[in-house]
């Protein structure tokens, strides 16, 4: 097992430096086979002793240990690198474009403030779903088990109370690299309004169950994640305040209003 695991990391870390499976396994290949070998000898050599012993169980253990160490080295050497280099191991954070892991994603406000692993601990927790045009991302009284980030795409926030026109008064609208969903989430309460896809959407999904884990396991990480939702959530407010004032005009009372 332990020579596995340096196997797959050492490949895993050669994939990232030649781009190339094929270089990535030989490479692998001809820096692991010296450690691999050299113990798997030396543990075949030692249970190999136990043979000499008089007492028959003994020697039949040592035996068995020794051909399972063998058959062991010959999987390490032969079966992990075929099975490996056919497979395509790949995270959800490797999936996206370099343009979304340097631009988008660095610079939401939900990440403001936080170091790159801790960024990518939340990305690889998350799930990536997509929308077309005119797809509900959730409607009024849906279960609010999750936040969204927007990849790609504008989001439309929405009343469902039907205007003279016969429209929903909207609330908002969310581009790339904003979030939203996040105000039912942690209020534990169902949703209060529809969340429409005006384009083709890219999401990253930040679930219930991701937040209460790094909140147990990591504190700082949450409390610097609350703290960027605290602050983002402030902000919007104070724009929805200002759109919903922007229709009476300025007025030397509205002037004085912060």
């Amino acid at each position: 097992v332990d020579d596995t695991l340096h196997f797959m990391l050492r490949y895993n870390q050669e994939l990232r430096t030649s781009k190339s499976h094929t270089l990535a396994m030989q490479n692998t290949i001809r820096e692991e086979a010296l450690p691999i070998v050299s113990t798997s000898l030396a543990l075949t050599i030692g249970f190999l002793v136990f043979t000499q012993s008089g007492f028959i169980p003994v020697a039949q253990f040592g035996l068995l240990s020794a051909v399972v160490i063998a058959s062991a080295l010959l999987a390490d050497l032969i079966i992990t690198p075929l099975m490996i280099s056919s497979l395509r191991l790949v995270t959800l954070w490797d999936l996206l474009s370099s343009r979304v892991r340097q631009q988008i994603i660095p610079k939401s406000p939900l990440f403001r403030g936080m170091r790159p692993w801790q960024i990518r601990k939340f990305v690889l927790s998350s799930t990536l779903l997509e929308f077309a045009p005119g797809e509900y991302v959730y409607a009024k009284d849906d279960p609010s088990n999750a936040l969204y980030l927007v990849m790609k795409g504008v989001i439309e926030i929405s009343v469902p109370r039907r205007t003279q026109d016969g429209q929903d008064p909207v609330v908002d609208q969310f581009g790339s690299g904003q979030i939203f969903g996040d105000v039912a989430l942690l209020a534990d309460e169902p949703r209060q309004t529809n969340a429409v896809a005006l384009t083709h959407s890219t999401l990253m999904v930040i679930s219930r169950e991701t937040i209460a884990t790094v909140t147990h396991f990591h504190p700082y990480i949450a409390s610097r994640l609350f703290l960027n939702l605290a602050q983002n959530l402030s902000h919007r407010w104070v724009n929805f305040i200002g759109r919903v004032r922007s229709p009476r005009g300025s007025s030397a009372e509205d002037d004085e209003l912060p």
